[in-house]
């Protein structure tokens, strides 16, 4: 796994690279995860089509946050939209509705009133990604999709790239045959390419006065933490493993998964 040296996509990286139990490892430029693609620059978009062949962008969020900031994207490149929430989530999603300091202050305040934590709110947003069909179908069209793409690069971006797109990957990850502790790594690495941007979000809350609970707060909202994706590890451990929790989950047969291997492992 490595990061894109581009700069108009945040947490941009190709998961190519990243070994399997096996001794294979995931083929490069094949499996790409990011941010939103909305400020995408022409130049970092065209040696994405020139270096990496891509194909196909899976925008997994909500409507209202697509239709608020579309992909800069043409018609060369497929896009497709699988939402894995289907509205609007404290935490996760963000649109239009409001800019990200005030969703982190008023997150807070709702939580202050209710005696909530950002924590134990983003625990129930991993456990709806595992639990409940809405999240589990898109999982298993963003699968098909994958499978439907014989070659070329696939692109698949939430609006951070860290909850929905990074439990994506963990999934898919854990599906090739990543050891669980690579994984999971992956998905914690988010946290190091939103490092500066978090510290300012803070900064910034704290010269606006507020106060310690609402910081705190901000923060579990802004990271990704172990916690979270231990409740999408647990869910697939109760059923079973990675490949019962495709098959009972995801509804993909076994056929299905021999042939994601063989497609993305090299």
């Amino acid at each position: 796994m490595h990061t894109i040296d581009i700069k108009s996509v945040s947490n941009i990286r190709d998961l190519g690279g990243v070994k399997t139990a096996d001794g294979r490892q995931v083929a490069e430029k094949r499996l790409l995860r990011s941010g939103a693609l909305n400020k995408l620059q022409r130049d970092d978009y065209e040696f994405l089509i020139d270096e990496y062949h891509l194909k196909k962008v899976v925008d997994m969020r909500t409507d209202s946050e697509s239709k608020y900031s579309p992909d800069n994207i043409d018609g060369r490149v497929q896009l497709v939209h699988i939402p894995i929430l289907d509205k609007r989530t404290l935490g996760v999603t963000f649109d239009k509705a409001a800019d990200m300091l005030t969703m982190l202050t008023e997150g807070s305040k709702l939580l202050k009133e209710t005696g909530g934590t950002s924590h134990r709110y983003m625990v129930g947003n991993y456990t709806k990604f595992v639990t409940e069909d809405f999240c589990l179908k898109a999982f298993e069209s963003f699968f098909r999709l994958l499978l439907d793409t014989p070659e070329g690069a696939v692109l698949w971006h939430c609006s951070a790239g860290k909850d929905r797109a990074g439990t994506s990957a963990l999934l898919l990850l854990l599906l090739l045959g990543v050891d669980r502790e690579t994984a999971v790594n992956d998905y914690l690495y988010s946290n190091r390419c939103y490092v500066e941007f978090n510290r300012h979000m803070l900064k910034v809350l704290q010269q606006k006065g507020a106060d310690d609970f609402t910081v705190e707060q901000a923060e579990g909202f802004l990271i990704v933490k172990k916690e979270y994706i231990d409740i999408v590890l647990s869910e697939v451990d109760r059923v079973g493993g990675i490949e019962k929790f495709a098959k009972s989950r995801l509804h993909l047969g076994e056929q299905d998964i021999i042939r994601l291997r063989n497609m993305y492992l090299s």
